[in-house]
């Protein structure tokens, strides 16, 4: 940052450093004689006395009057300066007056605001939809920009999307205005319910229509509808429609797939249309049908044109493909392979009989009548190819079906090929793959299961099966050897008590196993007798205690139920007691008693005997064992059969044992009992096998024992074994008996075993009964029935399946031996299956039975795999049993439905059911409101609409594209080249070169309405129809014939299109074609209704009735019959609309050019017009418009004698030498043209006319509701296209008068447009130019009038400037036109290119031009150019400018230094023509009087002699008022000057009462207010010049002194060489010193620093620098933005010597534009510091003489020290600053 130039000192010093100057050059200037520089001080002194003193504040030495006399005429001056400023105001006020009244007239003339919002809207919806291909640069970006169009279809797409769809659309509903006919009253979605009301003459009937996975729950048992994946499969999309003749149309404008939906109807027919939406055919493959069996050359074509034609019989077998596809898809997603329980049983061909059962939709349609009830209007059913709709693959007759439809398979096809086919092996290769990888793995441990496990034989010693296996088998299932948390259950008796009735001898026996405590209640058959019991005790085990512990209670009964208990022992029994002993008696005076034992031990037993009966003998306990000893006790191996005896060495007892889970502490689920039994022989053999024990083995427990007659034996502990269910057949068999026999199941079931044993081979053992149910009792009218099932259990699941192969071979003879056995009965076979829960294999391991598998699985057969055993598969992999199956079979027991599918299909004879059962319509009727065969109107008759091209912006007449056509021309002719125009030439007519100066008005095109190619193509018509001969193109045959071709699509505007057709009546009848007997005769229209400028346009027009439907098939007609080609030089699409909200027009006019060069770019142009406020405007638009040009014709005659008074001057060359002068006459011209330019538009405006309506095309729309609906035999639906009748031909035909008085439409706003431009473009300039008159008229202003005065100051080098500039800125341009022009659109030419650089300036945006510009030159090229401009004109010539204004703004500026600013002085003088008005003369005198009374007094000093020169208050008041050339006007001056009472008075001049103001005294004032405020006005301060002479003296002292200490330094350095050991010496002896200078803040009310700028406060720095010896570096403090009360807090350090006595602290302000300003100097004295800081800071005066005053209390606060090292370092830090 350069130093200001109060650092000079320093900075000097520095700089002179840094560039290595030798000071030594400076010696002379600096070293001077000590006596020398006393006598300049001296001189100093005295030039300082004598300009102070002699010129400010002495009086002159001239005489006194003269002195007087130029005290008045000073005084004259500045009062007329005062005025003229006054008058300067005066005339800014009223050039602002007349600029405020132009503008408010301009914006009273036309609304922008709304012109805006109408054309931004057009903009944006139309113009913004255009391509803006090819567009770019900064010349053609952003909002606006012009583009290109690629080829022609784009006009079309734009003409559509943008025009037609935006201005021909439908009323609104609900704007509350009925629209018809496009609104009526409504139902559904005809007419408009809330603007016409509603139709109320319908039915209201409920469509309930859904697809097959809407209504899988009943059609594929199987609720699919919520599964996303099923949706997705749903391929076909089917939708409905009902088309209805009354309304001549569908009832819903898009067909629907809504399942349930409500619609009104009116009376009348209907067609209940379905639709197929999607073509599944081309989604599916054939060869992919080989999934499904179908042989893919049986399956039929796509016969259908319709493209969503239903029921095609491709269609139906891919969308049934691509339906099962998906669920099969979904079952095997992870969501649904272990949660959805259908997917596990999954059975394709059930699912696909299903699907093909169920194409399309089905429901039904019904109303509802009068009764609240449901009338079938119509029913849908779904489209099936098998004959029973439900039944599935359980129906025989869909079987069968199928079976007949089965054919040879493909030579081709191998058997692995043929395994493909399964759809689940096709689609899931990942399950396959994971199957295939487990083979090898699974066989060995397969092969090893089966042998260890499969094949183990029963023992031969089962006897007989446990009979109480079945009714436990729930509770051993719950109990597994993994959870082992049985529940205990401790079998303790209650106090209820158990019955031994009607006994007259007998005992009771208790045991500790059945609990501590037990109730008996005793009761004797004869009543008569007292009841005696002898109690006994039997102690088992080793006596529990040495006390008395077992009792007996017995007691009457006192009520029936004995239910009061016995409330002490009668008998207690010690433990161990010894024989021999006396037996204890107790004897009950009552024939009924209660007996209660406690038994605390459950080894002990006790007995009570009455009536002389013996206690009987316990017998010995019982214990188990195994029979076969190599069968394990644990799960580590399978145990079926388990084999054990049980036996108990009294041989006299009874065997009771139960088979029970019991847990680690052997607490047991149940207990045998000596009972209930029952009892076995001792001892007895038994075998435990579990039918529903877990698949992982159950832990089952043994517990028996002995029983003498109800005396058991001690229990034993119970004996485990593990054992699994077998594998088992189980048949049911139905037994009738004749001749009211009762059934006998044990005799049916003996037979039954024996005849299965005998048949099967078996042991009886293993044959049980399972179950025997009588399901009807025989009695005199009815036969006994029952149901006996018979279960043959297995060691293995082969076995079994060898045993159920062996059971259906011997069925017959068991159901005719059964009868032989038992006369008059009859057996048959109701149900057999094979149970097994031996799954020895998982999914996807080796398998050999089916039953290997485990559920919802089967052995599948992997096909050409050579392995000698199966797969687990799920069921839904058997589909063919031959193929699938490892038996041959698919198990219905285990996959219910699986197999029965043919291997190979016919899909033709699979189809063929579809042709009687598939149906695309449904025809019914409703009649509720009228008579049938009555059909009512509801759609009234058509009527014109209003057309919108925005919204409120309602279109005129209608849209109109017109096109001019160029002549082709031989393109050869151009062509120098012999060989390029050879090739030329060899296009012949492929070739043309459009003529760019003569037009073509030939007709043209073709009508597309009779092209086969186009959309709007219609077949019924003929040409002759509409076009005569000379209105068809002609094709001459090679014999020179000529045959009419097609009619010509497009005619000139001044071609008669109508003269054919006399009547008008749309068509030519064989008498009009007549009239046509030339090709080539053209026929013009009238000239008055031709429009001379477009005649030879070609015009096509869509006016407002048009539909758009029709609109948008008239824009096919235009695009299909090639209304542009290559001889098309320019199109314009033009609309006009009016907005009668804002009352404003608009007209649109878009362009576009087809070039040569091939491109094809378009433009715009849209202007708003504003009728009424140009032809009829308000009362204050009309006085504002007079106000205007009285305010201009003033301006001009006060310029006109400006001109004249310079012209008597001969000062003409001035007056135009100024250019201010020229702004003001440009100005007053394009004021004129705006007057001028307005009238004229108003003119054209008011020429205007407007029609009502323009119906220009001839071929209106015939509006009817006549349909053309075709009814037959046919299967398929057709519709008619249209419910209207649009102009079938020749569609762009108009009605001649009409197109004329559109056209004059079209060209008056043109007109008025242009009109309206011009205007706007005076207008607009004007504008500007009232601005720069606006400077002008601040000029006088010293801070407003700096703009021009900077221009004025700076022209001289900016006309040099701007001559250099455009010589390196042209050059540039024309470079940038020859290397990128041929490409970049932003330099094409010449201008572009200026404005481009120009742009590159201010917006150096490298998207807009980078790309472009790289690639349209060399890359050194571009480069080059881009940067040596960049570096040239932006970083030198552009800075340049920017100096050149800078400087002279900062000369401008530094002129205009303590000037006051505009509100100030405006003040000023609004405030003194304030007080002229309202004050009276006595208190204040106006600058106007002050000049008139100045005059006065000038005149009578010229008549007077003398005047006193004794003034009595001299020095009273210390102001006066300093006037050029040293003279001093006080107090005393004024007061004679002016008089005032009690003074001399001073005798008027001759005249002076004339021009007396009221109030005014001649003589004298009242008091000396007015004089005191002249002095403050026009005076200054006297007291304030002594101490700006002193600070001024001081400052000159001070630099003197740097000056003087510079030198000394520079010969101190000049001396070192010499003086070496002097030098030294010195430093040796040199006082070291440290000084730290610290600023702080002390708060001081009202005191700051000065503002030293206009605008901005103060933003203040300091810079600080040391004299003496030592470190010569100046510091800069930070600088603190907008703050007069700042803190730096900055330290700053010093190494100095002893001789170092003063720190120069100086404050600036920075400023960023001119130079920094000097705030004031202050001083610090080093030697008066000390080595620590003071307590308080030390304060310095800020000094500056010119803002003495201002600176008189501001003061910066430091603190400072000095430290004595080794180092000298001063340390100064700026704390705070304040004022």
């Amino acid at each position: 940052m350069p130093l200001p130039s109060g650092g000079l000192i320093a900075a000097v010093r520095n700089r002179r450093q840094r560039a290595g100057i030798n000071e030594r050059q400076d010696e002379p200037l600096l070293v001077e004689d000590k006596r020398v520089f006393q006598e300049r001080v001296l001189a100093i002194q005295d030039v300082l006395e004598d300009i102070e003193s002699k010129i400010l504040f002495n009086p002159s030495e001239k005489d006194p009057e003269t002195s007087k006399e130029f005290m008045v005429d000073g005084l004259i001056e500045m009062a007329e300066a005062k005025i003229n400023r006054s008058d300067s105001y005066k005339k800014l006020m009223g050039t602002t007056t007349f600029f405020i009244l132009y503008i408010v007239l301009l914006f009273m003339q036309r609304d922008y605001e709304a012109c805006y919002a109408i054309e931004s809207s057009v903009m944006n919806l139309i113009v913004g939809k255009l391509p803006t291909t090819g567009s770019g640069g900064y010349t053609n970006s952003g909002v606006g920009a012009n583009g290109f169009l690629s080829n022609v279809d784009e006009f079309y797409t734009w003409l559509n999307d943008a025009l037609i769809k935006q201005v021909f659309n439908d009323p609104v509903c609900g704007d509350g205005k009925c629209d018809s006919p496009d609104e009526y009253p409504g139902f559904g979605r005809f007419g408009c319910i809330i603007d016409c009301g509603n139709y109320l003459n319908v039915t209201s009937l409920s469509i309930n229509l859904e697809d097959v996975v809407q209504t899988s729950a009943k059609s594929l048992n199987w609720d699919l509808s919520t599964q996303s994946m099923i949706q997705d499969a749903r391929k076909g999309g089917f939708k409905y429609n009902i088309y209805s003749q009354t309304m001549g149309n569908f009832l819903f404008e898009t067909d629907r797939n809504d399942s349930k939906l409500v619609v009104d109807v009116p009376d009348g027919k209907f067609n209940l249309v379905l639709y197929q939406t999607v073509k599944t055919s081309e989604l599916v493959d054939n060869a992919a049908l080989k999934d499904l069996g179908i042989v893919p050359s049986t399956i039929p074509e796509r016969n259908s044109l319709n493209d969503f034609s239903y029921g095609d019989k491709k269609e139906f077998i891919t969308a049934s493909y691509l339906l099962l596809s998906g669920i099969i898809d979904y079952c095997f997603s992870s969501e649904a392979m272990f949660l959805d329980p259908k997917c596990s049983n999954l059975n394709i061909p059930d699912v696909l009989f299903r699907v093909m059962a169920s194409y399309g939709l089905n429901g039904s349609i019904t109303s509802k009548t009068s009764t609240n009830s449901f009338d079938t209007v119509a029913e849908v059913l779904f489209c099936t190819s098998v004959p029973n709709r439900t039944g599935g693959i359980d129906s025989a007759e869909n079987m069968a079906f199928f079976g007949q439809a089965e054919t040879t398979c493909p030579a081709k096809v191998s058997r692995r090929a043929r395994q493909q086919q399964v759809v689940l092996w096709e689609h899931h290769s990942e399950q396959a793959e994971k199957m295939r990888r487990k083979y090898e793995g699974s066989m060995t441990s397969a092969h090893s299961r089966q042998k260890d496990v499969g094949l183990k034989e029963l023992s031969p010693t089962v006897k007989s099966r446990f009979p109480t296996l079945q009714s436990r088998s729930k509770s051993l299932r719950a109990f597994r050897p993994k959870q082992r948390q049985t529940k205990r259950q401790v079998a303790l008796r209650s106090s209820s008590c158990t019955e031994i009735a009607d006994q007259d001898a007998g005992y009771v026996y208790s045991i500790g196993s059945q609990g501590t405590e037990a109730c008996y209640i005793v009761s004797l058959a004869n009543y008569q007798n007292n009841l005696t019991f002898t109690v006994g005790v039997v102690n088992l085990g080793p006596p529990s205690s040495s006390t008395c512990s077992y009792g007996i209670t017995a007691c009457a009964c006192t009520d029936d139920a004995c239910s009061t208990e016995c409330s002490s022992s009668d008998v207690t029994v010690c433990n161990g007691a010894r024989p021999g002993e006396p037996t204890p008696t107790i004897s009950i005076p009552s024939w009924r008693a209660r007996v209660q034992v406690i038994l605390p031990d459950s080894l002990a037993s006790i007995c009570a005997t009455w009536g002389g009966q013996a206690c009987p003998t316990r017998p010995t306990a019982a214990t188990v064992k195994l029979v076969d000893q190599t069968v394990t006790t644990s799960c580590d191996g399978e145990n079926f059969f388990v084999d054990f005896e049980i036996k108990s060495t009294t041989t006299s007892a009874k065997i009771a044992y139960v088979v029970t889970l019991c847990d680690s502490q052997n607490v047991c689920l149940m207990q045998p009992s000596c009972t209930t039994g029952p009892f076995y022989s001792n001892p007895t053999y038994a075998n435990v096998f579990l039918e529903t024990a877990d698949v992982e083995g159950t832990d089952v427990s043994v517990l028996a024992i002995a029983c003498s007659g109800t005396l058991p034996s001690a229990m034993g502990t119970p004996f485990h074994i593990c054992v699994f269910p077998p594998p088992f057949l189980s048949a049911t068999f139905r037994v009738v008996e004749l001749n009211n026999q009762t059934f006998d199941a044990n005799a049916s079931f003996t037979w039954l075993q024996s005849a299965l044993s005998t048949a099967l081979n078996e042991d009886k053992s293993r044959i049980a009964l399972g179950s025997a149910v009588l399901s009807q009792s025989a009695d005199a009218s009815s036969l006994s029935v029952a149901d006996v099932t018979v279960k043959v259990f297995t060691s293995s699941n082969l076995e079994v399946v060898a045993v159920d192969t062996s059971f259906k071979a011997a069925l017959a003879s068991l159901l005719t031996g059964y009868p032989a056995a038992f006369p008059h009965t009859s057996l048959s076979l109701r149900s057999s299956s094979i149970s097994s829960q031996l799954q020895t294999s998982g999914f996807y391991e080796a398998c050999v039975t089916h039953y290997d598998c485990p559920d919802s699985a089967f052995c599948y057969r992997v096909p050409d795999a050579g392995y000698d055993f199966g797969v687990c598969l799920e069921c839904s992999f058997c589909i063919v049993d031959s193929r699938d199956s490892y038996t041959g079979h698919c198990p219905q027991d285990k996959c219910p439905g699986s197999g029965g599918y043919p291997e190979c299909i016919d899909a033709s004879k699979i189809l063929s059911y579809l042709d009687t059962n598939c149906k695309d319509n449904h025809e019914f009727e409703v009649w509720k409101f009228n008579a049938r065969g009555k059909t009512p109107t509801v759609i009234p008759q058509f009527q014109p609409k209003v057309r919108e091209l925005t919204p409120y912006n309602r279109m005129v007449g209608g849209i109109v594209i017109s096109q001019r056509r160029r002549k082709g021309e031989d393109c050869s002719q151009g062509i120098q080249k012999p060989d390029v125009k050879a090739f030329t030439q060899s296009a012949k007519e492929g070739v043309l070169c459009p003529s760019e100066q003569q037009f073509d008005p030939k007709p043209f095109g073709y009508d597309a309405t009779f092209m086969p190619f186009s959309s709007i193509y219609n077949g019924k018509l003929r040409p002759e129809m509409f076009y005569g001969p000379s209105e068809r193109h002609a094709v001459n045959g090679t014999d020179g014939s000529s045959t009419l071709s097609f009619p010509k699509g497009f005619f000139p505007h001044e071609y008669d299109a109508n003269w054919l057709d006399a009547n008008l009546d749309g068509t030519l009848s064989l008498e009009e074609l007549a009239m046509d007997k030339s090709y080539e005769t053209v026929h013009e229209k009238d000239a008055k209704v031709v429009h001379g400028e477009d005649r030879n346009s070609f015009k096509l027009f869509f006016d407002e009735r048009l539909t758009q439907k029709q609109a948008q098939a008239m824009v096919a007609f235009a695009k299909d019959g090639k209304f542009l080609d290559a001889q098309t030089q320019e199109l314009h699409v033009e609309v006009v609309t009016f907005n009668a909200v804002k009352n404003l027009f608009l007209y649109l006019d878009i362009s576009f050019k087809w070039e040569t060069s091939g491109k094809i770019p378009w433009n715009y142009n849209i202007k708003t017009i504003s009728f009424d406020r140009i032809l009829y405007p308000s009362v204050v638009q009309a006085v504002l418009m007079l106000l205007v040009i009285l305010f201009l014709a003033i301006n001009c005659i006060l310029e006109i004698m400006d001109i004249m008074v310079q012209a008597r001057k001969f000062a003409l060359h001035e007056y135009f030498a100024d250019l201010f002068n020229w702004v003001d006459l440009l100005h007053f011209v394009f004021m004129w043209g705006t007057v001028v330019t307005w009238f004229v538009h108003r003119a054209e405006v008011q020429g205007l006319t407007l029609l009502p309506n323009y119906p220009i095309l001839f071929y209106g729309p015939k509006y009817d509701n006549s349909t053309s609906r075709r009814y037959g035999a046919a299967r398929t639906f057709e519709a008619p296209l249209s419910a209207t009748k649009p102009a079938s031909a020749r569609m762009f035909r108009t009605n001649n008068q009409a197109e004329f008085d559109f056209l004059s439409l079209i060209h008056t706003m043109q007109r008025i447009s242009s009109t309206m431009q011009v205007f706007s473009f005076f207008a607009g300039v004007s504008v500007v130019l009232f601005v720069l008159r606006m400077l002008k008229s601040l000029d006088f202003q010293e801070r407003m009038g700096m703009v021009t005065r900077t221009i004025s100051n700076a022209a001289s080098d900016l006309w040099h400037f701007i001559l250099l500039f455009l010589i390196v800125f042209m050059g540039y341009a024309i470079v940038g036109v020859l290397l990128f022009g041929h490409q970049f659109e932003g330099m094409k030419n010449l201008s572009s290119s200026c404005i481009t650089l120009t742009i590159f300036l201010l917006n150096f945006d490298t998207t807009q031009f980078f790309s472009s510009m790289s690639h349209a030159s060399d890359f050194a090229a571009f480069h080059i150019f881009l940067w040596s401009y960049l570096f040239i004109v932006f970083f030198i010539l552009f800075n340049i400018f920017l100096a050149i204004l800078v400087d002279a703004y900062a000369n401008v500026k530094s002129h205009t230094d303590g000037s006051t600013g505009l509100i100030s002085d405006f003040s000023s003088v609004v405030a003194h023509e304030v007080k002229r008005l309202v004050l009276p003369g006595s208190s204040f005198i106006s600058n106007q009087r002050l000049k008139q009374r100045l005059l006065e007094e000038k005149e009578r000093m010229q008549q007077m002699h003398k005047v006193k020169l004794d003034i009595s208050k001299r020095m009273a008041y210390q102001r006066a008022i300093l006037i050029r050339g040293g003279i001093k006007v006080d107090y005393q001056d004024l007061e004679l000057f002016l008089g005032k009472t009690g003074g001399p008075r001073v005798h008027p001049v001759e005249g002076q009462a004339e021009g007396q103001e009221d109030g005014e005294e001649v003589g004298g004032m009242e008091d000396s207010e007015a004089i005191h405020n002249l002095l403050d006005r026009y005076g200054e301060d006297l007291s304030e010049l002594q101490d700006r002479k002193n600070q001024d003296f001081k400052l000159i002292l001070e630099i003197e002194n740097m000056r003087r200490l510079l030198s000394m330094n520079a010969l101190q350095n000049q001396l070192v060489a010499q003086q070496k050991r002097i030098v030294q010496v010195m430093e040796g002896i040199a006082q070291k010193s440290s000084v730290t200078i610290q600023e702080e803040e002390e708060e001081e009310d009202q005191e700051h620093l000065p503002r030293m700028d206009l605008v901005r406060s103060c933003d203040p720095y300091c810079i600080l620098f040391l004299d003496g010896e030592g470190s010569r570096d100046s510091y800069m403090s930070k600088i603190i933005r907008k703050q007069v009360n700042p803190t730096w807090d900055e330290a700053f350090e010093w190494k100095v010597y002893s001789n170092s006595t003063i720190v120069t602290i100086s404050v600036w302000d920075k400023d960023n534009i001119t130079k920094d300003d000097l705030i004031g100097t202050a001083y610090l004295d080093i030697s008066k510091l000390t080595s620590t800081f003071p307590d308080e800071p030390v304060a310095l005066q800020i000094e500056n003489p010119r803002f003495y005053k201002k600176l008189k209390a501001a003061r910066i606060y430091v603190q400072a020290k000095v430290t004595k090292k080794e180092d000298v370092d001063v340390e100064v830090q700026d704390s705070e600053m304040l004022t």
